[in-house]
Protein backbone atom coordinates (compact mmCIF):
# COMPACT_ATOMS: atom_id res chain seq x y z
CA UNK A 1 0.00 0.00 0.00
CA UNK A 2 1.62 3.70 -1.32
CA UNK A 3 0.08 6.83 1.28
CA UNK A 4 0.67 8.40 -1.66
CA UNK A 5 -2.65 10.16 -3.02
CA UNK A 6 -3.92 13.26 -4.83
CA UNK A 7 -4.65 14.71 -1.53
CA UNK A 8 -2.85 13.99 1.22
CA UNK A 9 -3.50 14.96 4.86
CA UNK A 10 -0.87 15.14 7.31
CA UNK A 11 -1.08 15.71 11.08
CA UNK A 12 0.36 15.54 14.60
CA UNK A 13 -0.97 15.31 17.59
CA UNK A 14 -1.62 17.60 19.73
CA UNK A 15 0.37 17.27 23.26
CA UNK A 16 2.64 14.23 21.59
CA UNK A 17 5.62 14.04 23.14
CA UNK A 18 8.53 16.52 22.55
CA UNK A 19 10.36 16.22 19.05
CA UNK A 20 13.49 17.61 18.56
CA UNK A 21 14.04 20.70 17.43
CA UNK A 22 16.25 19.58 14.15
CA UNK A 23 12.80 16.80 13.28
CA UNK A 24 10.12 19.99 13.63
CA UNK A 25 12.41 22.30 10.69
CA UNK A 26 13.17 19.12 8.44
CA UNK A 27 9.20 17.53 8.63
CA UNK A 28 8.36 19.41 5.44
CA UNK A 29 11.26 19.38 3.48
CA UNK A 30 11.69 15.53 4.35
CA UNK A 31 7.93 14.57 3.05
CA UNK A 32 8.50 17.26 -0.04
CA UNK A 33 11.80 14.93 -0.92
CA UNK A 34 10.93 11.82 -0.42
CA UNK A 35 7.55 11.28 -2.16
CA UNK A 36 7.34 14.60 -4.00
CA UNK A 37 4.55 15.87 -2.04
CA UNK A 38 2.88 18.90 -3.20
CA UNK A 39 -0.67 19.36 -1.75
CA UNK A 40 -0.65 18.48 1.59
CA UNK A 41 -1.73 19.91 4.69
CA UNK A 42 0.33 19.92 7.94
CA UNK A 43 -1.24 20.92 10.97
CA UNK A 44 -2.32 19.53 14.67
CA UNK A 45 -4.82 16.90 15.42
CA UNK A 46 -7.47 19.11 17.35
CA UNK A 47 -7.16 21.50 14.50
CA UNK A 48 -8.32 18.99 11.55
CA UNK A 49 -11.98 19.71 10.25
CA UNK A 50 -13.96 16.79 9.78
CA UNK A 51 -14.41 17.59 5.86
CA UNK A 52 -10.51 17.25 5.62
CA UNK A 53 -11.04 13.43 7.47
CA UNK A 54 -13.29 12.60 4.68
CA UNK A 55 -11.75 13.88 1.94
CA UNK A 56 -8.34 13.38 2.58
CA UNK A 57 -5.76 10.85 3.20
CA UNK A 58 -4.09 10.55 6.76
CA UNK A 59 -0.62 10.35 7.95
CA UNK A 60 -0.94 10.35 11.69
CA UNK A 61 2.48 11.25 13.09
CA UNK A 62 2.57 10.14 16.94
CA UNK A 63 -0.08 8.53 19.05
CA UNK A 64 -3.78 9.98 17.95
CA UNK A 65 -6.05 11.85 20.78
CA UNK A 66 -9.02 10.01 18.89
CA UNK A 67 -8.83 6.35 18.26
CA UNK A 68 -11.85 6.29 15.72
CA UNK A 69 -8.91 7.44 13.16
CA UNK A 70 -7.89 3.82 13.10
CA UNK A 71 -10.77 1.51 14.03
CA UNK A 72 -9.93 -0.36 11.25
CA UNK A 73 -6.59 -1.66 12.97
CA UNK A 74 -5.55 -5.27 11.88
CA UNK A 75 -5.65 -7.43 14.63
CA UNK A 76 -1.92 -8.17 14.47
CA UNK A 77 -1.14 -4.65 15.78
CA UNK A 78 -1.76 -2.94 19.05
CA UNK A 79 -1.11 0.63 20.09
CA UNK A 80 -1.04 2.05 23.11
CA UNK A 81 1.35 5.70 24.03
CA UNK A 82 4.20 4.33 25.09
CA UNK A 83 4.16 1.03 23.23
CA UNK A 84 3.06 -0.87 20.25
CA UNK A 85 2.64 -4.87 19.73
CA UNK A 86 3.41 -6.17 16.06
CA UNK A 87 2.40 -9.64 15.42
CA UNK A 88 3.07 -10.50 19.00
CA UNK A 89 6.06 -9.01 19.75
CA UNK A 90 5.79 -5.88 22.06
CA UNK A 91 7.78 -3.16 20.99
CA UNK A 92 8.94 -0.50 24.46
CA UNK A 93 12.12 0.82 23.97
CA UNK A 94 12.55 4.46 23.07
CA UNK A 95 14.58 3.49 19.56
CA UNK A 96 11.51 1.68 18.09
CA UNK A 97 9.18 2.80 15.46
CA UNK A 98 6.18 1.55 13.66
CA UNK A 99 5.24 2.66 10.26
CA UNK A 100 1.60 1.18 9.00
CA UNK A 101 -0.91 1.90 6.16
CA UNK A 102 -4.85 1.16 7.02
CA UNK A 103 -8.13 1.53 5.41
CA UNK A 104 -9.30 4.82 5.77
CA UNK A 105 -11.67 5.10 8.67
CA UNK A 106 -14.40 7.04 7.14
CA UNK A 107 -13.58 6.70 3.28
CA UNK A 108 -13.50 3.72 1.07
CA UNK A 109 -11.38 5.66 -1.34
CA UNK A 110 -8.64 6.53 0.97
CA UNK A 111 -6.11 5.42 3.32
CA UNK A 112 -4.67 6.31 7.07
CA UNK A 113 -1.11 5.64 7.81
CA UNK A 114 0.65 6.09 11.35
CA UNK A 115 4.24 6.69 11.88
CA UNK A 116 4.38 6.20 15.43
CA UNK A 117 8.06 6.65 16.91
CA UNK A 118 8.41 5.97 20.80
CA UNK A 119 10.84 8.59 20.85
CA UNK A 120 12.27 11.89 18.87
CA UNK A 121 15.90 10.38 18.45
CA UNK A 122 14.93 7.70 15.71
CA UNK A 123 11.87 9.18 14.02
CA UNK A 124 14.15 11.19 11.29
CA UNK A 125 16.63 8.55 10.21
CA UNK A 126 13.91 6.12 10.25
CA UNK A 127 11.26 8.36 8.57
CA UNK A 128 13.93 8.22 5.54
CA UNK A 129 13.66 5.05 5.23
CA UNK A 130 9.74 4.52 4.67
CA UNK A 131 9.82 4.94 1.01
CA UNK A 132 12.31 2.17 0.41
CA UNK A 133 9.61 -0.28 1.66
CA UNK A 134 6.83 0.90 -0.73
CA UNK A 135 5.07 -2.41 -1.01
CA UNK A 136 4.86 -3.34 2.40
CA UNK A 137 2.16 -2.49 4.40
CA UNK A 138 3.92 -2.14 7.64
CA UNK A 139 7.40 -1.99 9.65
CA UNK A 140 8.51 -1.77 12.75
CA UNK A 141 12.04 -0.48 13.33
CA UNK A 142 14.76 -1.05 16.58
CA UNK A 143 17.65 1.28 16.92
CA UNK A 144 17.12 2.20 13.01
CA UNK A 145 17.04 -1.61 11.64
CA UNK A 146 14.12 -2.54 9.95
CA UNK A 147 12.88 -5.86 12.15
CA UNK A 148 10.00 -6.55 10.94
CA UNK A 149 7.74 -6.03 7.54
CA UNK A 150 4.93 -7.39 5.65
CA UNK A 151 1.16 -7.40 4.47
CA UNK A 152 -2.23 -6.80 6.37
CA UNK A 153 -4.03 -10.06 5.55
CA UNK A 154 -6.58 -9.04 2.97
CA UNK A 155 -10.18 -9.19 3.97
CA UNK A 156 -11.96 -8.48 0.90
CA UNK A 157 -11.15 -8.90 -3.18
CA UNK A 158 -12.61 -8.36 -5.53
CA UNK A 159 -10.80 -11.01 -7.37
CA UNK A 160 -11.90 -13.63 -4.85
CA UNK A 161 -15.11 -15.63 -4.14
CA UNK A 162 -16.17 -17.44 -1.70
CA UNK A 163 -18.91 -20.52 -2.21
CA UNK A 164 -21.11 -20.96 0.33
CA UNK A 165 -21.43 -24.28 1.72
CA UNK A 166 -24.65 -24.85 -0.10
CA UNK A 167 -23.48 -24.02 -3.26
CA UNK A 168 -20.78 -26.76 -3.24
CA UNK A 169 -23.01 -28.97 -2.57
Amino acid sequence: MCFLASLPLLFMKTGSRPWSSRWHCHRRRACNCSRGLTNYTFDEENKISREQLFRKDILTIGYPQHKVLFRNLPDQIAIDPKSFILNNKAYKQSSDVFFGVFAHPFSENRIAALFFPLSSHQAESVARKITHYGKYSYLAFENGQNRAKGFWPIEQSPLEYRWKDKQLE
